[in-house]
Formats: structure tokens, C-alpha cells, sequence
């Protein structure tokens, strides 16, 4: 089950954060990791691909924060470039 290192990793990286990055004020961050195909996705062989992407917060306080974020992913999967039909009635 893939849940479980995964688990471990976010809890390790959350443990290594420094306590001015929960102060007031703007922040700002980029992310990235692993793409990984769940679901209806996971069952036509999608495999698993990248992410990224940035944060901009505002926090007004320890407890309160307003911001944003925009992330990117990409997966490839065995069909791509093809024309799958996946029974979604007629299409004109």
C-alpha cells in the first residue's frame, strides 16, 4: 500500500519546518513531487508523473491565513494519443 511511505514523507518534511515559517506576514513557496494516479485514472495504466507548482499566504495571525496556490501535473498512460471511448453516449 503506497499510503504509508507517503504518510511518513509528509510527516518528516512538516517536522523539519521552522517555527517563523507559521509567523504573521506573507509567504511565499514552490512545490513538486509525484503525480500519482488514483482511481478510474489508475485503472487504464496511467503512470505516475510530476507536479508542480507555487504558493503565495498571507497570514494575519498564528491561527489565520489567505492565499493561493497554482499547481501543474502531468501523467502518460498507455492510450496516449489515441481515441479511447469510454461510453459516455453519443458524441456528434
Amino acid at each position: 500500500m503506497r499510503i504509508k511511505p507517503l504518510s511518513v514523507l509528509v510527516a518528516a518534511m512538516l517536522a523539519v519546518l521552522p517555527a517563523s515559517s507559521f509567523a504573521a506576514g506573507w509567504q511565499v513557496g514552490l512545490q513538486g513531487g509525484a503525480s500519482v494516479p488514483t482511481g478510474d485514472f489508475a485503472d487504464i495504466d496511467a503512470k505516475t508523473g510530476f507536479l508542480l507548482g507555487g504558493l503565495v499566504d498571507y497570514s494575519y495571525n498564528d491561527m489565520w491565513a489567505f492565499g493561493g496556490n497554482v499547481s501543474f501535473s502531468r501523467n502518460n498512460h498507455k492510450d496516449v494519443g489515441t481515441t479511447v471511448d469510454v461510453g459516455g453516449g453519443n458524441t456528434y
